[in-house]
């Protein structure tokens, strides 16, 4: 499964009339293609990493989920 690289902490209101569950930003490491937290939506602050070794490949696994919400991509090789 993934492994909370950071945060992830339970956060308690201080108001105690706020309801629901909070948590504080998230880092997801050692993510795959088929988890929920990759695939579907999280309504939360929380990112899930997935390291690739091409362009092609990021685009082919970007494109093969349903739903295109949001994507990153970070490196250290700038084309300019």
């Amino acid at each position: 499964g993934a492994t909370v690289a950071c945060g992830g902490e339970k956060i308690v209101p201080e108001k105690s009339d706020l309801k629901g569950f909070f948590i504080s930003p998230c880092v997801l490491s050692n993510c795959s293609d088929d988890m929920t937290a990759v695939k579907e939506e999280i309504f939360g602050p929380v990112v899930s990493v997935l390291p690739f070794d091409d362009e092609d490949e990021a685009i082919k696994r970007a494109n093969a989920l349903p739903y295109g919400l949001a994507a990153g991509v970070m490196t250290k090789y700038v084309i300019g």
